[in-house]
């Protein structure tokens, strides 16, 4: 883990300025060890008294080579937001390192080691309209500082489960010789329209409510279909030809498994929920492991109460499904608290994308095409009058209306 402060306002001031080196992480073991200790991490860990020290040294290798991305990512995203501005395109950037769990999860699933793992660091760019960001995609592509490993255009051709946009691997290059320690680090670049950007959200939301790895393609096939018949319905109308066919009988299934699944209002009672995180307040010492999420159908309304530890979600979602004699009106769960905050940080107009997604089903549903995001023009308030300072009492120090009396 990252265990040395990062100054992000400097690096994000000026993505032309030096940089200061000594702010990051450095790997502090060998690259040998770096392959050990991910061929561990593949494995089943079992913690045992005469093994604590071993699975200890594993998990520090492991996360010393993560906090290693930290100056390549930082560098890439402030380079990615200066070519935005270049480019005069509005949108939003993101910078993260991969979770541990998701770190082990890959390494099972493939079978590259850690070293070769592409996107232990990951830098984002959520732009307007598919468009801006092919334009955006081409120039990175072309003219970035560091060394094109891989691209996959999934906006144009997208992966079976539906996500589209365009990811980017670039191959860190030094600047200097104070950067060279870092030469070579993997730092992936996903660019994304937001259309599709609120889909990958929505994903993910619906993943964390049914505690489904959703976004891997694990849970309910009915919930994946939607995600994957919606994501055709986003590229027809952002024009592309791949989605030119069939979208009547898209429709048609959508409005089905919108019915069964009760889809548009399950969204819309997530992103409350996550909002409704916000305006709770709680004691800074104070650290609840899990929130009862409680839903009122009948009357739109989200309840959020913290939970201190597992031993109080029986209780609590027995209170929470029992409020009314209409077995449908209310529904409850309970969601790990990191895994929400985890969220937000990765996605921090988590309310706003959430809803545009299922305000873009609500238009299917209703036989209306969903619509291309737009952003508004910024309104630029005139500056006001410039006032002249009334100084005389500074001039004429003898005059009846001084300020104050001596």
């Amino acid at each position: 883990m990252i265990t040395q402060p990062l100054n992000l306002a400097a690096i994000q001031k000026n993505c032309t300025e030096v940089f200061d080196v000594s702010d990051f992480p450095r790997l502090e073991f060998s690259k040998k060890d770096v392959v050990r200790a991910g061929s561990s991490l593949k494995g089943r860990i079992l913690w045992t008294s005469e093994n604590e020290a071993e699975i200890l040294r594993v998990f520090q290798i492991a996360n010393s080579w993560r906090a290693s991305h930290a100056f390549p990512m930082h560098r890439m995203r402030a380079e990615l937001h200066g070519r935005m501005s270049a480019l005069k395109i509005r949108g939003l950037t993101a910078a993260r390192l991969k979770q541990m769990t998701s770190i082990r999860g890959k390494l099972i699933r493939i079978s590259s080691n850690l070293r070769q793992l592409q996107d232990l660091g990951g830098c984002r760019a959520v732009v307007p309209t598919i468009a801006e960001a092919k334009v955006l995609a081409a120039e990175i592509g072309e003219k970035y500082p560091h060394y094109l490993k891989r691209e996959d255009a999934y906006m144009d051709s997208p992966r079976p489960s539906g996500y589209r946009s365009h990811h980017l691997v670039f191959a860190f290059t030094p600047r200097n010789i104070h950067e060279t320690e870092y030469e070579g680090r993997l730092i992936e670049i996903q660019i994304r329209s937001r259309l599709q950007h609120s889909w990958a959200t929505a994903v993910e939301a619906v993943g964390l409510y049914r505690g489904e790895n959703l976004k891997a393609g694990y849970g309910s096939k009915d919930w994946l279909r939607l995600f994957e018949l919606m994501s055709f319905e986003f590229a027809l109308s952002e024009g592309c030809e791949f989605a030119q066919d069939g979208s009547n009988e898209r429709v048609a299934e959508i409005i089905d498994l919108n019915n069964s699944l009760n889809a548009a209002q399950t969204l819309d009672t997530l992103s409350h929920a996550v909002l409704g995180l916000d305006r709770i307040e709680r004691d800074r010492n104070h650290k609840p492991k899990y929130c009862l999420i409680t839903y009122d159908h009948q009357n739109r309304k989200v309840g959020v109460k913290y939970l201190d530890g597992p031993s109080n979600i029986g209780s609590a979602l027995e209170r929470g499904n029992a409020n009314s004699d209409d077995e449908n009106r209310y529904s409850a769960v309970v969601v790990e608290l990191d895994k929400i905050e985890n969220l937000k940080s990765a996605y921090p107009n988590y309310f706003g994308d959430v809803q545009l997604f299922k305000s873009a089903l609500s238009d299917v549903v209703s036989g209306k095409p969903p619509r291309e995001y737009s952003l508004p023009p910024i309104e630029r308030v005139p500056p006001p009058p410039k006032e002249i300072p009334d100084d005389s009492w500074l001039r004429y120090p003898n005059r009846r209306n001084r300020r104050w009396d001596e």
